[in-house]
């Protein structure tokens, strides 16, 4: 059963954010801040334009997304951007990620999103995920690259 997360799911999701680090190839070396990750957390969720939406399975969860509705600074017209979309590997075969993405969909929409913009930037399958994506009814449309500082 897929769950909005609120401040009182601060610990699960804090549990699970050195598993999501460590399984995105783009963040290889990032350090893992506990303490950090509990404060930015009790921030974003009390955030009116963030959907946190994750599944929970024997208290570990096994897929989340974090998303944010908010105007660009050049319109007052409103879309959701990801700030996070990650499902355990052993849920990837699962309708898990389908289910997570409708959650999103079925939030933002409501509340005047007019675009969805999620992306691949993790670094991991980014052309099973822009697959996925297109079947889920988006467009690729834009370009993400990195470079470390």
């Amino acid at each position: 059963m897929i769950i909005k997360a609120s401040s009182e799911h601060i610990d699960i999701l804090t549990n699970v954010a050195a598993d999501v680090l460590a399984d995105l190839p783009n963040y290889a070396g990032v350090e893992f801040d506990r303490e950090h990750t509990r404060r930015m957390l009790g921030i974003y969720l009390d955030l009116p334009g963030l959907g946190c939406f994750f599944e929970a399975v024997d208290g570990e969860v096994v897929g989340l997304f974090m998303g944010m509705i908010h105007p660009q600074w050049f319109t007052p017209t409103l879309e959701m951007s990801e700030l996070m979309f990650w499902v355990r590997a052993d849920y990837r075969a699962t309708p898990l990620a389908r289910q997570l993405m409708r959650a999103m969909e079925t939030w933002a929409v409501p509340r005047g999103a007019r675009k969805l913009l999620v992306a691949a930037a993790s670094g991991y399958e980014t052309a099973r995920v822009e697959k996925f994506y297109n079947r889920m009814g988006y467009r690729t449309c834009a370009l993400i690259t990195c470079k470390e500082a």
